[in-house]
Protein backbone atom coordinates (compact mmCIF):
# COMPACT_ATOMS: atom_id res chain seq x y z
CA UNK A 1 0.00 0.00 0.00
CA UNK A 2 2.83 2.45 0.83
CA UNK A 3 4.51 1.76 -2.54
CA UNK A 4 1.23 2.31 -4.37
CA UNK A 5 0.55 5.60 -2.54
CA UNK A 6 4.10 6.76 -3.27
CA UNK A 7 3.65 6.07 -6.99
CA UNK A 8 0.25 7.81 -7.03
CA UNK A 9 1.69 10.87 -5.29
CA UNK A 10 4.78 11.00 -7.50
CA UNK A 11 2.85 10.55 -10.74
CA UNK A 12 0.20 13.12 -9.86
CA UNK A 13 2.77 15.67 -8.70
CA UNK A 14 4.87 15.33 -11.85
CA UNK A 15 1.89 15.64 -14.18
CA UNK A 16 0.57 18.65 -12.26
CA UNK A 17 4.01 20.25 -12.38
CA UNK A 18 4.24 19.62 -16.12
CA UNK A 19 0.92 21.36 -16.70
CA UNK A 20 2.19 24.44 -14.86
CA UNK A 21 5.47 24.59 -16.77
CA UNK A 22 4.03 23.86 -20.19
CA UNK A 23 2.23 27.22 -20.59
CA UNK A 24 2.48 28.20 -24.27
CA UNK A 25 5.37 25.94 -25.23
CA UNK A 26 3.24 23.42 -27.13
CA UNK A 27 5.02 21.50 -29.89
CA UNK A 28 4.75 17.88 -31.02
CA UNK A 29 7.72 15.55 -30.52
CA UNK A 30 7.01 11.88 -31.29
CA UNK A 31 9.18 9.09 -29.86
CA UNK A 32 9.34 5.30 -29.82
CA UNK A 33 11.07 2.93 -27.44
CA UNK A 34 11.30 -0.51 -25.89
CA UNK A 35 11.91 -1.83 -22.37
CA UNK A 36 12.98 -5.13 -20.89
CA UNK A 37 11.06 -5.57 -17.64
CA UNK A 38 10.87 -7.93 -14.71
CA UNK A 39 7.33 -8.40 -13.41
CA UNK A 40 6.63 -9.50 -9.84
CA UNK A 41 3.07 -10.65 -9.14
CA UNK A 42 1.80 -12.67 -6.21
CA UNK A 43 -1.37 -14.76 -6.11
CA UNK A 44 -4.18 -15.26 -3.63
CA UNK A 45 -3.79 -17.95 -0.95
CA UNK A 46 -4.89 -21.28 -2.44
CA UNK A 47 -5.88 -19.37 -5.58
CA UNK A 48 -2.60 -19.78 -7.42
CA UNK A 49 0.08 -18.87 -4.85
CA UNK A 50 1.28 -22.48 -4.72
CA UNK A 51 1.01 -23.00 -8.48
CA UNK A 52 1.83 -20.08 -10.77
CA UNK A 53 5.15 -18.27 -11.19
CA UNK A 54 5.61 -15.08 -9.17
CA UNK A 55 8.30 -13.60 -11.43
CA UNK A 56 8.48 -13.25 -15.20
CA UNK A 57 10.52 -11.32 -17.72
CA UNK A 58 8.53 -9.26 -20.19
CA UNK A 59 8.89 -6.82 -23.06
CA UNK A 60 7.26 -3.43 -23.47
CA UNK A 61 7.18 -1.47 -26.73
CA UNK A 62 5.71 2.02 -26.82
CA UNK A 63 5.03 5.09 -28.93
CA UNK A 64 4.55 8.55 -27.46
CA UNK A 65 3.97 12.17 -28.35
CA UNK A 66 5.32 15.05 -26.28
CA UNK A 67 3.16 18.15 -26.54
CA UNK A 68 5.84 20.10 -24.71
CA UNK A 69 9.03 19.44 -22.77
CA UNK A 70 6.91 18.64 -19.75
CA UNK A 71 3.81 16.75 -20.89
CA UNK A 72 2.85 13.99 -23.32
CA UNK A 73 0.82 10.86 -24.01
CA UNK A 74 2.27 7.36 -24.38
CA UNK A 75 0.76 4.09 -25.56
CA UNK A 76 2.20 0.65 -26.09
CA UNK A 77 1.97 -3.09 -25.62
CA UNK A 78 3.47 -5.28 -22.89
CA UNK A 79 3.75 -9.04 -22.76
CA UNK A 80 5.42 -11.37 -20.31
CA UNK A 81 7.18 -14.54 -21.38
CA UNK A 82 5.15 -17.71 -20.99
CA UNK A 83 6.21 -19.20 -17.66
CA UNK A 84 5.92 -22.94 -17.03
CA UNK A 85 6.19 -24.62 -13.62
CA UNK A 86 5.95 -28.27 -12.60
CA UNK A 87 4.19 -28.62 -9.24
CA UNK A 88 3.75 -31.70 -7.04
CA UNK A 89 0.61 -31.65 -4.88
CA UNK A 90 -0.58 -33.92 -2.09
CA UNK A 91 -4.16 -35.07 -1.44
CA UNK A 92 -5.99 -32.30 0.40
CA UNK A 93 -3.87 -29.48 -1.02
CA UNK A 94 -6.04 -26.65 -2.30
CA UNK A 95 -5.40 -25.93 -5.98
CA UNK A 96 -7.18 -22.92 -7.51
CA UNK A 97 -9.77 -23.03 -4.73
CA UNK A 98 -10.49 -26.78 -4.91
CA UNK A 99 -9.04 -29.48 -2.57
CA UNK A 100 -7.13 -32.20 -4.41
CA UNK A 101 -8.95 -35.56 -4.02
CA UNK A 102 -7.52 -39.06 -4.03
CA UNK A 103 -4.69 -40.74 -2.16
CA UNK A 104 -1.75 -40.16 -4.53
CA UNK A 105 0.71 -37.38 -5.16
CA UNK A 106 -0.05 -35.60 -8.41
CA UNK A 107 2.12 -33.54 -10.72
CA UNK A 108 0.81 -30.58 -12.66
CA UNK A 109 2.24 -28.42 -15.40
CA UNK A 110 1.26 -24.78 -14.81
CA UNK A 111 1.62 -22.00 -17.36
CA UNK A 112 1.05 -18.24 -17.00
CA UNK A 113 1.30 -15.15 -19.16
CA UNK A 114 0.18 -11.51 -18.82
CA UNK A 115 -0.17 -9.27 -21.88
CA UNK A 116 -2.06 -6.29 -23.27
CA UNK A 117 -2.01 -2.70 -24.57
CA UNK A 118 -1.73 0.40 -22.41
CA UNK A 119 -2.06 4.19 -22.66
CA UNK A 120 -0.91 6.84 -20.19
CA UNK A 121 -0.51 10.56 -19.62
CA UNK A 122 3.15 11.39 -18.90
CA UNK A 123 4.53 14.39 -17.04
CA UNK A 124 8.24 15.22 -16.73
CA UNK A 125 10.51 17.56 -14.76
CA UNK A 126 14.20 18.23 -15.35
CA UNK A 127 16.61 17.06 -12.66
CA UNK A 128 19.81 18.21 -14.37
CA UNK A 129 20.20 20.05 -17.66
CA UNK A 130 23.95 19.44 -17.51
CA UNK A 131 23.58 15.66 -17.25
CA UNK A 132 20.36 15.54 -19.32
CA UNK A 133 18.37 13.85 -16.56
CA UNK A 134 14.58 13.90 -16.30
CA UNK A 135 12.12 12.36 -13.87
CA UNK A 136 8.78 11.31 -15.35
CA UNK A 137 5.53 10.11 -13.86
CA UNK A 138 2.66 8.41 -15.64
CA UNK A 139 -0.99 7.67 -14.96
CA UNK A 140 -2.96 5.46 -17.33
CA UNK A 141 -4.91 2.31 -18.10
CA UNK A 142 -3.80 -1.11 -19.30
CA UNK A 143 -6.12 -3.66 -20.89
CA UNK A 144 -4.43 -6.80 -19.59
CA UNK A 145 -5.18 -10.41 -20.40
CA UNK A 146 -4.26 -13.14 -17.94
CA UNK A 147 -3.73 -16.48 -19.74
CA UNK A 148 -3.26 -19.38 -17.31
CA UNK A 149 -3.52 -23.14 -17.55
CA UNK A 150 -3.31 -26.18 -15.29
CA UNK A 151 -2.65 -29.69 -16.63
CA UNK A 152 -2.16 -32.91 -14.74
CA UNK A 153 0.87 -34.73 -16.14
CA UNK A 154 1.20 -37.70 -13.79
CA UNK A 155 0.81 -39.20 -10.34
CA UNK A 156 3.03 -40.96 -7.81
CA UNK A 157 1.89 -44.05 -5.88
CA UNK A 158 4.23 -45.86 -3.46
CA UNK A 159 7.12 -43.83 -4.82
CA UNK A 160 6.52 -44.77 -8.44
CA UNK A 161 5.72 -42.00 -10.91
CA UNK A 162 3.30 -42.82 -13.70
CA UNK A 163 2.74 -40.35 -16.57
CA UNK A 164 -0.90 -39.37 -16.89
CA UNK A 165 -1.46 -36.56 -19.39
CA UNK A 166 -4.70 -34.83 -18.51
CA UNK A 167 -6.80 -32.23 -20.29
CA UNK A 168 -5.43 -28.68 -19.90
CA UNK A 169 -7.68 -26.45 -17.79
CA UNK A 170 -7.59 -22.84 -19.07
CA UNK A 171 -8.11 -19.74 -16.92
CA UNK A 172 -8.48 -16.59 -19.03
CA UNK A 173 -9.45 -13.05 -18.00
CA UNK A 174 -9.15 -9.59 -19.59
CA UNK A 175 -9.67 -6.44 -17.57
CA UNK A 176 -8.91 -2.73 -17.77
CA UNK A 177 -6.64 -1.88 -14.84
CA UNK A 178 -5.07 1.25 -13.38
CA UNK A 179 -1.43 1.80 -14.34
CA UNK A 180 0.95 4.09 -12.41
CA UNK A 181 4.65 4.59 -12.83
CA UNK A 182 7.81 6.63 -12.54
CA UNK A 183 10.85 6.72 -14.82
CA UNK A 184 14.32 8.25 -14.81
CA UNK A 185 15.48 9.35 -18.29
CA UNK A 186 18.98 10.19 -19.54
CA UNK A 187 19.59 11.57 -23.04
CA UNK A 188 22.71 10.13 -24.66
CA UNK A 189 22.39 12.40 -27.72
CA UNK A 190 19.83 14.94 -28.87
CA UNK A 191 17.58 12.11 -30.08
CA UNK A 192 18.63 8.89 -28.28
CA UNK A 193 17.96 8.23 -24.62
CA UNK A 194 17.76 5.49 -22.00
CA UNK A 195 15.35 5.12 -19.13
CA UNK A 196 14.74 3.01 -16.07
CA UNK A 197 11.17 2.63 -14.85
CA UNK A 198 8.96 1.18 -12.13
CA UNK A 199 5.35 0.42 -13.10
CA UNK A 200 2.54 -0.58 -10.73
CA UNK A 201 -0.60 -2.22 -12.14
CA UNK A 202 -3.90 -3.03 -10.46
CA UNK A 203 -3.77 -6.70 -11.51
CA UNK A 204 -5.85 -7.94 -8.57
CA UNK A 205 -8.78 -7.35 -10.95
CA UNK A 206 -7.56 -10.39 -12.91
CA UNK A 207 -9.69 -12.98 -11.13
CA UNK A 208 -10.27 -15.82 -13.59
CA UNK A 209 -12.46 -18.90 -13.44
CA UNK A 210 -11.71 -22.26 -15.04
CA UNK A 211 -13.25 -22.66 -18.48
CA UNK A 212 -14.58 -25.55 -20.59
CA UNK A 213 -16.72 -26.97 -17.78
CA UNK A 214 -13.91 -27.30 -15.19
CA UNK A 215 -14.01 -25.90 -11.66
CA UNK A 216 -11.51 -23.58 -10.00
CA UNK A 217 -10.54 -19.94 -9.68
CA UNK A 218 -7.21 -18.08 -9.88
CA UNK A 219 -6.74 -14.68 -8.23
CA UNK A 220 -3.80 -12.42 -9.09
CA UNK A 221 -2.56 -9.69 -6.77
CA UNK A 222 -1.28 -6.25 -7.74
CA UNK A 223 2.06 -6.30 -9.54
CA UNK A 224 5.22 -4.28 -10.13
CA UNK A 225 7.35 -4.25 -13.27
CA UNK A 226 10.89 -2.84 -13.12
CA UNK A 227 12.41 -2.07 -16.50
CA UNK A 228 15.34 -0.71 -18.43
CA UNK A 229 15.21 0.39 -22.05
CA UNK A 230 16.02 2.88 -24.77
CA UNK A 231 14.02 5.32 -26.91
CA UNK A 232 14.46 7.65 -29.85
CA UNK A 233 12.65 10.95 -30.46
CA UNK A 234 12.03 12.54 -33.84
Amino acid sequence: MKKRLALITTSAALIASSAVHAENQWGLTPYVGADIQSRHMNWGKNLGDNLFAHHAMQGNIYFGVKFSEYFGVEGGYESSAKKTRTVTASPGDVLTGTPLPGASLNQFSMTSRISGPHISAVGSVSLSDLHRLKLSGLVGIASLKSSLSRQKIGSTTFGVFAPFPGTPVPFVKRKNVLRLGAALEHMLTDTWGVRGSVIWENTNKLKSYAQNGFSGVAQAKNSFACGLGAFISF
